[in-house]
C-alpha cells in the first residue's frame, strides 16, 4: 500500500484539479465575458525625423491604441533607423526587404506560436485606418454582442464552382447545429462562482450561428483578410480553396477549415467545442488566435450596444501641410514587444487553484499515511 500511495495522491490531484478547471459555462460564452484580446503589435521604422504628415498617422495610430485606450487591442512602437538599435530590432527590419521609409509592420500578438510578420508597407493613414477597423469586424462584434455563438467568416477562393456549393453546406449545416446542439446546464453553486460568472445583463445566452462572405479581393478588408491567412502557417498554399473560419468571444478565431474540410462533420466538431461546456479557464491553453478588433466589449455586456471606439480624428492630408513638425525624444535602448499581462481576476483564480491543489495534496498524503499506519499496527 505504501508504494501505491504516490500514484494515488497524484491520481486525486489530476482528477481535482481537472473539475477545478472546468465549469458548465459555454465556451463561447466564457471566452465573450472572460478571454480578453491579445495585443498586435505595430511597427514603425523612420529614419531621422518624420515629416509633419508620418508624424500625424504615427501620433493617431498612439492615441488609438492600448496605451490610450484599454480596449483597443494593439501597441505601437517606433524605431529610428538612424539610432543604434537592437539586435533583434535590426534582425526585423532586414526580414522587411528594406521597403520604402516610413514602414509600418503588423506582427501577431507575443503568445501567438506562430508569431510572424501579417504585413508591412509604406505607412499611410489609409492603411492605417483599416488596419484597426473594417466593416466585416465591426459586423462580428455587433453579432456576437447580440448573443450568436460565433460568426463564421467565409472566405471565398474566387471560384465559383467551388465557392457556392461549400457556403452551401456551411449555411445548411449551421441552421441544422442551431437546432441539435443544447447548451450545457448552468451551475449555480457559490463554489463555482469565481469560474461561472455569467454577466445577467449581457446577451442572452442561445445557440446561433451566422455566416459572413469575404471576398479576397475586398480592398476594405485587405488588413482582415491578411490576419485570417497568416492565423496558421500554411493557409497561403491553399489559396485557390474557399476557407471557413469560426469566430467567436472578444474575436477569436477557432481554427480554419479548408475546401474539402468545409464538410458536415467538421463543422458539426467546430460547432460542439463552442457551444460545449469550458473545459480549461486559462486562454492559452485553448485553440485560436485573436484578431485586432476596436471593440468595447465590457461596457456592450453591461447591457449597452456594441460601441466602437470613437478613434481619435486623423487630420486631412491638405490640412497637415501647415503642421509643424515636432521633434521625437531619441530613444537610446530599443522598445522590446510589450506582453499582454493577465488581468487581476486570472491571477487570483491560478492562485486560488493552487492553493486548493496543494491543500488537497496535503490532506490526501496524511490521510493515507494515517491509513498505512493503522496497516501496520
Amino acid at each position: 500500500m505504501k508504494n501505491f500511495s504516490p500514484f494515488i495522491i497524484i491520481i486525486c490531484i489530476f482528477l481535482f484539479s481537472n473539475s477545478a478547471y472546468s465549469c458548465n459555462v459555454p465556451v463561447f460564452r466564457y471566452a465573450l465575458e472572460r478571454w480578453y484580446a491579445d495585443n498586435y503589435e505595430v511597427l514603425i521604422f523612420h529614419r531621422g525625423a518624420l515629416s509633419p504628415k508620418d508624424k500625424a498617422v504615427v501620433d493617431w495610430l498612439k492615441e488609438s491604441s492600448n496605451s490610450k485606450i484599454p480596449y483597443s487591442n494593439y501597441n505601437v512602437h517606433t524605431f529610428d533607423l538612424s539610432a543604434q538599435l537592437e539586435s533583434h530590432i535590426r534582425d526585423i527590419w532586414k526580414s522587411l526587404d528594406t521597403p520604402e521609409l516610413p514602414c509600418m509592420a503588423v506582427f501577431y500578438p507575443n503568445n501567438f506560436l506562430n508569431r510572424g510578420n501579417i504585413w508591412h508597407g509604406r505607412l499611410t493613414a489609409e492603411d492605417a485606418g483599416e488596419l484597426i477597423k473594417s466593416p466585416v469586424r465591426t459586423e462580428i462584434a455587433k453579432r456576437i454582442l447580440d448573443g450568436e455563438s460565433a460568426v463564421w467568416v467565409f472566405l471565398e477562393s474566387g471560384d465559383p464552382e467551388k465557392d457556392n456549393p461549400a457556403a452551401d453546406i456551411l449555411q445548411t449545416q449551421l441552421k441544422k447545429m442551431e437546432n441539435l446542439l443544447k447548451l450545457p446546464v448552468i451551475i449555480n453553486d457559490d463554489t463555482f462562482n469565481d469560474f461561472v460568472d455569467i454577466n445577467e445583463n449581457g446577451p442572452e445566452l442561445k445557440v446561433t450561428f451566422s455566416m459572413i462572405r469575404l471576398s479576397r479581393s475586398d480592398v476594405a478588408e485587405s488588413h482582415f483578410i491578411n490576419m485570417l491567412m497568416n492565423s496558421e502557417p500554411d493557409l497561403f498554399e491553399y489559396t485557390s480553396y474557399p476557407m471557413a473560419l469560426p469566430i467567436f468571444g472578444r474575436g477569436r478565431i477557432l481554427y480554419t477549415l479548408i475546401g474539402d474540410g468545409i464538410n458536415e462533420r467538421i463543422i458539426q466538431g467546430a460547432c460542439e467545442f463552442i457551444i460545449g461546456p469550458c473545459s480549461c479557464i486559462i486562454k492559452a491553453y485553448n485553440p485560436g488566435v485573436d484578431i485586432l478588433m476596436m471593440t468595447n466589449w465590457d461596457t456592450s455586456l453591461q447591457g449597452r450596444w456594441v460601441e466602437n471606439v470613437e478613434l481619435p480624428t486623423l487630420t486631412g492630408l491638405s490640412e497637415l501641410a501647415s503642421i509643424t513638425a515636432e521633434k521625437e525624444t531619441p530613444r537610446t535602448v530599443a522598445e522590446k514587444f510589450e506582453v499582454n499581462e493577465p488581468p487581476n481576476k486570472l491571477l487570483r483564480n491560478i492562485i486560488l487553484i493552487l492553493a486548493i491543489v496543494i491543500t488537497t495534496a496535503i490532506i490526501l498524503s496524511l490521510i493515507i499515511k494515517s491509513f498505512v499506519g493503522k496497516e501496520k499496527l
